[in-house]
């Protein structure tokens, strides 16, 4: 294998890791910023007592 083609290997498996972690942590904690904001339905409501 050569060296050029092994980094764009290399290269392709960092973007395709990269571009996961991504949408991963967007999808996280942009569900946690709507919820926080009150623009997603929380699982219960936030009036209702904390699960013991």
């Amino acid at each position: 294998m050569t060296e050029a083609r092994r980094d764009a290997d290399v290269r392709a498996i960092v973007d395709t890791t990269f571009q996961a972690f991504t949408e991963l942590f967007a999808d996280r904690f942009g569900r946690d910023a709507r919820e926080l904001s009150g623009s997603a339905s929380p699982l219960r409501s936030p009036k209702s007592p904390p699960p013991h």
